[in-house]
């Protein structure tokens, strides 16, 4: 496919778009890694028209439908020259055996730094990294706002080695409680689904105390009935761990697996060969928890906080919680020591005197 120029100056249609698109990444992937030179030559075409999406961007109403389709085709005809541009960030990611959602996660927030300042990363000053990261506080939480900071000091520091990296400041974190549900709002819930599946899914979720990128990743061969135990394979850090089988689910899980050809994973998607998707699970849980008349604003990850904080109450002691949980320092298993009931139990309020 040839590379195109509109027709006409002026705003520009998605078909054009889309040629611009397509024309140098479909020669980049004939022509290899050796063909850089030769793309970039036929990038300086995409881009002038690429500045008048730009200014076609800015005229829709911020959220609509057309300005959310030109933001998106505006990144994807960006997408070539930042994937040479970004290439060193996203090979010193894999050499330090980063995992991928934190390499998604630092090219993602590296891509949209280039796109807001509209520059070459060599051309990036400390006040246009300041500029973004303000912006991102303003519109995004604080999590984002870290995220996105380690992202680019990671890039300017350790991938371009320049002091932009060591003049962004560090990013405090919002320190939340966790979102509990009591003992019998979980039993509840549990008993919502229809679907044996289902049901299994959170049961797991709960009885384990695992992240739902865990729980959908577990294999069939994770499942040590003999010792009562699951191993977690390369859960958060990359890092393996064993966690509880509980006694309860045994019977259950018999049943699904008698009634399910589950494959190598124990919770298979529409495609066997492939595990539910992370979104899939969260829906799960949604919808019992809605069925439940549960009020709380509270996601599938509060059932592992709620493993861990009914363990608490039951006077688990903190160390085993944390080799359970996989926490690689007890300082982040504490938080369930604010939210268990152990000693408010203990307490009376003046009222009742």
């Amino acid at each position: 496919m040839v590379l195109h120029r509109p027709s006409t100056p002026g705003r520009i249609s998605t078909r054009s778009v889309v040629l611009i698109y397509c024309g140098p990444t479909l020669a980049c992937l004939q022509l290899g890694q050796n063909a850089a030179s030769d793309v970039h030559e036929r990038l300086s075409f995409a881009l002038p028209d690429a500045r008048r999406v730009a200014e076609h961007l800015y005229e829709l109403p911020m959220g609509s439908a057309q300005h959310r389709q030109m933001r998106k085709l505006l990144g994807r005809m960006l997408d070539l020259r930042q994937c040479f541009e970004l290439g060193d960030l996203v090979r010193e990611l894999r050499i330090r055996n980063y995992s991928r959602k934190t390499i998604r996660a630092y090219y993602y927030w590296a891509r949209e730094l280039l796109l807001e300042c509209w520059k070459p990363a060599a051309q990036i000053q400390p006040a246009d990294v300041r500029e973004f990261l303000h912006g991102i506080a303003e519109r995004h939480g604080a999590t984002s706002l870290r995220i996105a900071a380690g992202a680019l000091k990671f890039y300017f520091g350790k991938v371009r080695r320049v002091s932009i990296g060591a003049e962004i400041p560090p990013v405090r974190r919002d320190r939340h409680l966790p979102v509990v549900l009591s003992r019998e709002e979980v039993d509840r819930l549990l008993q919502q689904p229809k679907n044996e599946k289902h049901r299994l899914l959170l049961t797991l979720c709960y009885s384990a105390g695992l992240r739902v990128s865990e729980l959908v990743a577990l294999r069939l061969s994770d499942l040590d009935l003999d010792r009562g135990v699951i191993r977690v394979r390369q859960g958060k850090g990359k890092k393996d761990r064993y966690t509880l089988l509980a006694k309860a689910v045994r019977a259950p899980l018999g049943d699904y697996l008698r009634n399910y050809r589950a494959g190598p994973w124990l919770f298979s998607g529409q495609d066997p060969s492939r595990h539910l998707t992370e979104r899939s699970a969260e829906k799960v849980f949604e919808r019992a928890r809605a069925a439940a008349g549960i009020t709380k604003d509270v996601s599938i990850h509060g059932l592992r906080h709620s493993f861990a904080t009914h363990l608490h109450e039951r006077g688990i002691d903190i160390r085993y919680i944390q080799k359970l949980l996989g926490h690689a320092s007890t300082r982040t298993t504490e938080i369930y020591t604010h939210v268990a009931r152990n000693d408010v139990l203990r307490l009376k309020s003046p009222l009742d005197d």
